[in-house]
């Protein structure tokens, strides 16, 4: 699951639960559902920076398919941005937390995953732009073929694809919090 179909799904979850929240505030001035709903609006709030930023990293992979890598480093820059911008947003929400009960810590467990989505993605795009640098150099200006433009890009895509894996990895652990937090949740509301 990529980045933006996590996005789509955490939306709906959110707002699911907002709709659970306005019934809840109905009957009852529970705090924790209060918690819940303020933090998903806040997170609802800047989902845009997250898809804005696996746009820019889309737009990206595709300058590579077509060797466009001035556009390749500029889309990685503006995918970079957005990410930590998005992470910082995640922090922010995560810092105002403050409770021992088992949903919101499940809930920051998942923003914690998210931080490393995007730290992952980030720092895979790092790779990715050095790897540009290289090949730009190797493909597009006259050195010689022993030069080690070519194979400096290909370790920077080595490098890229381990923080993937990493991403990757995040994305599992976030999905498996989800489960659980949405089993716990529905436990709640029985």
């Amino acid at each position: 699951m990529n980045k933006k179909e996590l996005t789509g799904v955490f939306l709906i979850i959110a707002f699911l639960l907002v709709i659970l929240g306005v019934v809840l505030f109905n009957q009852t001035n529970d705090k924790v559902y209060k918690d819940l709903l303020i933090i998903n609006s806040k997170e609802v709030s800047i989902s845009d920076i997250s898809i804005e930023a696996n746009s820019y990293y889309n737009e990206a992979s595709l300058d590579y398919e077509v060797t466009n890598y001035d556009s390749l480093q500029t889309n990685c820059r503006l995918a970079r941005d957005k990410f930590s911008l998005h992470s910082q947003g995640l922090r922010e929400i995560i810092s105002t937390i403050n409770s021992d009960n088992e949903l919101l810590e499940l809930k920051k467990d998942m923003l914690e995953e998210e931080i490393i989505i995007d730290n992952s993605m980030y720092e895979a795009c790092e790779h990715f732009e050095s790897a540009a640098r290289y090949y730009d150099i190797y493909y597009n200006t006259n050195v010689p073929t022993t030069d080690s433009s070519y194979d400096m890009g290909g370790q920077e895509i080595d490098a890229m694809n381990e923080k993937i894996r990493e991403h990757d990895l995040a994305v599992n652990r976030y999905n498996s919090l989800l489960a659980e937090y949405t089993i716990k949740l529905e436990e709640k509301l029985e």
